[in-house]
């Protein structure tokens, strides 16, 4: 069987530089940072206190009935909703065949709160208990999306951590390859909390001023939350429906470190990259950028540089990398979905945007970082890079496609 060829039509985001693809674009190209001090919960006593929170958020904007859906799903069916406008499938308004795959890190810990505040004796409270759990449940927002655009063909959720984004595009595209959905809704998401602060405080990896990808002086990542949605499609029926495509998604690889809960290797970042550039029927020659995992932990960004250089050797020195945590901060989930609708842009547009805060370089990090200010350059193949807790390394590969189809009309 002839595999079908797999597009990005669609293009969905909630994040901390912008709701909306054309204003986390523009944020994101001028290097315009979200992080900033917290505003959920009052930060004394942390060594830290800033984050990359979705500020300004008005979920009744985009939902009919957000009030009984958690941020975390209200981030998620926001930014779906945004990438079927801009698919102009709402159009085609028909999703039988279509699939939901989310990546989520936890349950809601908001609703989690609220759960433990409702106190009581047994009996009581029961039924707004029962709610909150549905609400809280890590495969809600999969189900929510699900449930609003009537598919009720797929629904997956992953649980890979900061890879989990890019692990639901590799499973929507074994999907439509395969045949068994015409179109994938690929997401990440993650809202951000107390607890999840309190617990990246603890491991120590957290930046008390900013975040510095492959700097010398880096110290490490700001936590972020936000949603992030990309409608991949049959090839084929993209452009028999006149579609707008933004990249072809050219294949994937994937890897298992298995040997530090915290700390990805170099092997097994290596590994990834070899095999998406070998399952996409490229070689490392095509690959013109690396949107980089990119945290700016010392030991995260240290293997990352040392598994591009070992695996591309001299075209190491050629191949632009850039990392969007330094102004969007680490959106857990959501993060390489982020970086996705990064890539898909910066072949539209030809343009990659910047690593802040890059001030000294880093002898162990010797890499073509593109710093403080973004750079025009023809971007034919772009690489995704996302490396979790556990060693999860995935790595999707996005192609620029000679026939794009026709740029439908956003309201």
């Amino acid at each position: 069987m002839n595999k079908k060829r797999v597009v990005v039509t669609g293009l969905g985001i909630v994040s901390p530089i912008g709701i909306g693809i054309d204003p986390f674009w523009r944020n994101l190209t001028a290097g315009r940072t979200g992080i900033g001090k917290i505003d959920l919960f009052d930060t004394k006593g942390y060594r830290t206190h800033e984050a990359g929170e979705v500020k300004d958020f008005n979920p009744s904007k985009f939902i009919d009935d957000p009030e009984h859906l958690s941020r975390t799903s209200q981030f998620a069916l926001t930014a779906a909703k945004l990438a079927v406008k801009d698919s102009c499938l709402e159009k085609k308004g028909n999703f039988e065949d279509a699939a939901v795959i989310m990546g989520a890190v936890a349950m809601d810990a908001h609703v989690v709160r609220k759960i433990n505040s409702t106190g009581g004796k047994r009996g009581q409270n029961r039924a707004l208990r029962a709610r909150l759990a549905k609400e809280a449940a890590i495969d809600t927002p999969a189900v929510v999306v699900s449930r609003e655009f009537g598919i009720k063909n797929l629904a997956y959720t992953v649980a890979t951590a900061c890879s989990a984004g890019n692990y639901a595009i590799t499973l929507g595209y074994d999907l439509i390859q395969e045949g068994k959905a015409k179109t994938a809704f690929c997401g990440g998401v993650d809202s951000f909390s107390q607890a999840i602060f309190a617990g990246f405080n603890r491991l120590f990896i957290v930046s008390p001023d900013k975040c510095r990808p492959f700097d010398k002086n880096r110290n490490g990542m700001i936590i972020a939350e936000g949603a992030g949605v990309l409608i991949l499609e049959d090839m084929d029926t993209a452009l028999a429906r006149g579609a707008r495509i933004y990249s072809e998604v050219l294949g994937y690889g994937v890897s298992c470190g298995a040997h530090n809960l915290v700390s990805p290797t170099k092997n097994g970042i290596k590994l990834a990259m070899k095999r998406a550039v070998k399952n996409s029927g490229l070689t490392n020659k095509d690959i013109d950028y690396i949107n980089a995992h990119g945290t700016a932990t010392p030991n995260n960004d240290r293997n990352e540089a040392k598994a591009i250089r070992e695996l591309f050797g001299p075209h190491a020195e050629k191949v632009a990398v850039s990392s969007n945590k330094s102004v969007l901060g680490h959106a857990l989930s959501a993060a390489s979905i982020f970086e996705a609708v990064s890539c898909c842009l910066s072949i539209r547009d030809e343009i990659i945007p910047p690593t802040m805060n890059y001030e000294t370089p880093d002898p162990e990090c010797r890499l073509n970082i593109i710093a403080n200010k973004h750079k025009k350059k023809k971007i034919n193949i772009a690489m995704n890079n996302s490396f979790a807790f556990g060693g999860n390394n995935a790595c999707v590969i996005f192609g620029r496609l000679k026939t794009r189809g026709k740029k439908c009309r956003r309201a």
